[in-house]
């Protein structure tokens, strides 16, 4: 009996061992997972933190866009204000300035004691003149309308006279604009006492040789020595066309032939009333009365102006040969306005330059049919003014 109720209790306190040993373990299995939850919790919370960070991040600078969006309105409102109140500054300034206005009108019109005026001194009346008078010559008309047109001023025209003046004879001059020159006249000289062993005295035409591509022609007024002695010389180095009525051609023609230039110079013949284009210029052969017959003023267009080159000439009513000088034509010209004026004629005595002198001291000549072939007739018994004017 007492063993079977030992092995009872042995079989119970082993029982009862195994059951502390499950509880313990239980236990410790519990704790380990309350540790795991707690972990886990952990975790989550770790997690929520960042995540409120990263809210409050965003809304952070959700809350600086918008402060700098309120800034910006307000700096928007504020200039708008400010351009606001400028408007109406000047706004105040245009309406004083106004009322100056009307003022000082009302008090010119009741005529105020406080009446201003602008005096002008002498020399700045006379540069206004000079302006004006300048502005008028830059003028041209245009061809068959009544407007007026301006002149190209970049460019100049450049008179250069290569012989002829302040001595008798050789007389040449050269017009030149832009890429284009012209040649009026091409005589010689005699030579004076001093000059020996000189035949002939011809001008120098470097200038033309320099610039040989722009020389488009020569243009002869009439066939006296002193205005085409020198053609044959100065054609074999600056062989261009020569332009002249058919008396004035017939002449330079014969001159051609004892040098045996014919073949190799080019003639034109044109009459009074004609013009000729030669580059950026147009010359007009004019009628005039002259010693020698078929002599012609040139009336020169150019894009500067219109320039009058009148040749040798007298106003003669009852020439030998042919009509008057067709002194209409010349008024037309100064009607429309002229640039400049050439202008030479002989005078009765040879001491003295004619453009020295004044129009009256260049005397008296006769007709050219009163003299007849006699050039000695003096006090003339029917005279006519010789004209003499200054370049």
């Amino acid at each position: 009996m007492r063993k079977e109720n030992e092995n009872a209790a042995e079989t119970a306190a082993k029982n009862t061992g195994k059951r502390g040993l499950g509880r313990g373990q239980a236990k410790k299995e519990n704790a380990a997972k309350e540790g795991a939850k707690k972990e886990n919790a952990g975790k989550n919370g770790a997690k929520k933190e960042t995540a409120d960070k990263e809210g409050g991040r965003k809304n952070g600078t959700k809350k600086e866009g918008s402060r700098r969006r309120g800034a910006k309105k307000e700096e928007t409102v504020n200039e708008s204000a400010a351009a606001e109140t400028v408007s109406r500054k000047e706004g105040g300034a245009k309406k004083e300035t106004a009322k100056k206005e009307g003022a000082k009108k009302e008090g010119s019109r009741r005529g105020g004691s406080r009446r201003t005026k602008t005096i002008k001194t002498e020399p700045e009346a006379f540069l206004e003149v000079l302006e004006s008078a300048a502005a008028t010559a830059a003028t041209v008309l245009t061809k068959g309308k009544g407007r007026k047109k301006q002149a190209d001023n970049s460019k100049k025209v450049k008179i250069i006279p290569l012989g002829g003046l302040e001595q008798i004879g050789m007389n040449i001059t050269a017009f030149e604009y832009d890429d284009s020159i012209i040649v009026v006249d091409c005589g010689l000289a005699f030579p004076s006492d001093d000059m020996l062993g000189i035949d002939l005295v011809i001008p120098d035409v470097t200038y033309l040789k320099n610039n040989i591509d722009k020389v488009k022609g020569f243009v002869i007024t009439h066939g006296h020595e002193d205005h085409i002695g020198a053609l044959p010389y100065v054609l074999k180095e600056i062989n261009v066309p020569v332009y002249g009525t058919k008396l004035t051609i017939a002449l330079i023609e014969h001159k051609l032939e004892e040098h045996n230039m014919m073949k190799s110079t080019k003639r034109k013949v044109v009459k009074h009333g004609q013009t000729v284009n030669l580059g950026c210029f147009r010359v007009e052969f004019i009628k005039t009365n002259h010693s020698i017959a078929d002599a012609s003023a040139l009336a020169i267009f150019s894009p500067a102006g219109v320039i009058l080159h009148t040749g040798d000439f007298k106003i003669d009513y009852t020439p030998v040969f042919g009509d008057t000088a067709d002194l209409q034509r010349f008024a037309e010209l100064g009607k429309k306005g002229v640039l400049a004026s050439c202008a030479t004629a002989p005078t009765p005595s040879a001491r003295a330059s004619p453009c020295r002198r004044r129009p009256w001291d260049a005397g008296l000549t006769p007709s050219s049919r009163s003299t007849g072939t006699t050039a000695s007739l003096w006090p003339p018994s029917r005279p006519t003014w010789t004209a003499c004017s200054r370049w």
